[in-house]
């Protein structure tokens, strides 16, 4: 009880000092991650609650794991099956959902049954809601993209291709058809929900200008929840490096060598400041999730 009441202040004083859904919603996201990580389960299923009551478009993989919490935490089976059911509707793959439904000490027979025969009817929905012509307009982009840089590729121009692909995206913001839940795609690879097929990735093959053109799209897209705030910050600091050598937000570490150690950061007394307005997590802790001494820095 003591630590939900903590936790329940804690989210207040968020939603105080920063009204913006998506920073709500980020925070909200990251502490009850945390949280899963240390087995308190009820407190993480809470914070679940709380994020999503701030986004009308929850990310998948975070539905995913509310569902995986809410069953640890042995809340009725409804409340799991609903998480799926938002998952599907925001098109996750059969194939990825059965694989989430793998446990069947966490999901029994009957409600696997249940997801399952409900599948098709709301997958049909979320192909209905699709727009067709923009989604395959991002597929197009994607897959330009990727093949010049395999080895075939490597024949061609980059600037080239790269060139072709700023210019449709501009298009796309122009005409107000991106940034969108379904534009923005949530592609896969072999059937497997893979963030790097997701269209955030092309920007990083863009040069400065051109993300600076784009970046008021990318504030609105971040604003509205339909990007997540790593990546926003993953592009910043690509293109700030570019510029300055020295990153943002402090998301490229550097591998090479005995130790891992963060790229060059701007001002980095300030990186936490930055970092909490996009919603990130602050830099301690981003920096043991990957294993990194931040004090070293």
């Amino acid at each position: 009880m003591i630590m939900l009441l903590c936790l329940f202040s804690n989210t207040v004083l968020i939603a105080q000092k920063d009204s913006r859904s998506f920073i709500v919603y980020s925070k909200s996201v990251y502490e009850a991650k945390a949280l899963m990580k240390i087995g308190q389960y009820d407190s993480s299923h809470y914070l679940y609650q709380v994020a999503f009551k701030h986004s009308s478009n929850p990310f998948i993989h975070d539905l995913l794991d509310a569902a995986l919490v809410s069953r640890k935490a042995n809340q009725p089976h409804e409340v799991a099956k609903r998480y799926f059911e938002k998952a599907v509707a925001a098109g996750l793959s059969k194939v990825r959902l059965k694989k989430n439904l793998r446990d069947r000490a966490l999901y029994p027979a009957v409600l696997r049954r249940e997801i399952l025969e409900g599948y098709d009817a709301i997958n049909a929905r979320y192909v209905e809601e699709v727009m067709v012509s923009e989604k395959a307009t991002v597929a197009r982009i994607i897959k330009r993209d990727r093949r010049s840089r395999n080895f075939w590729g490597l024949l061609t121009s980059f600037d080239k291709k790269d060139l072709i692909n700023y210019k449709e995206i501009t298009k796309l913001c122009e005409a107000g058809a991106w940034p969108s839940p379904h534009t923005m795609g949530q592609f896969k690879k072999k059937n497997k929900y893979d963030v790097t097929g997701r269209i955030t990735l092309v920007f990083l093959h863009f040069n400065p200008q051109q993300i600076a053109k784009l970046q008021p799209y990318l504030s609105e897209a971040l604003e509205l929840g339909l990007i997540m705030p790593d990546e926003y910050a993953r592009i910043m600091d690509y293109t700030s490096i570019k510029l300055t050598l020295k990153q943002t937000y402090g998301t490229y570490v550097k591998t090479a060598g005995k130790r891992p150690s963060f790229l060059t950061i701007l001002n980095p007394e300030q990186v936490n400041e930055r970092r909490a307005e996009i919603g990130l997590k602050p830099i301690e802790q981003y920096a043991e999730d990957r294993g990194v001494s931040w004090e070293s820095y």
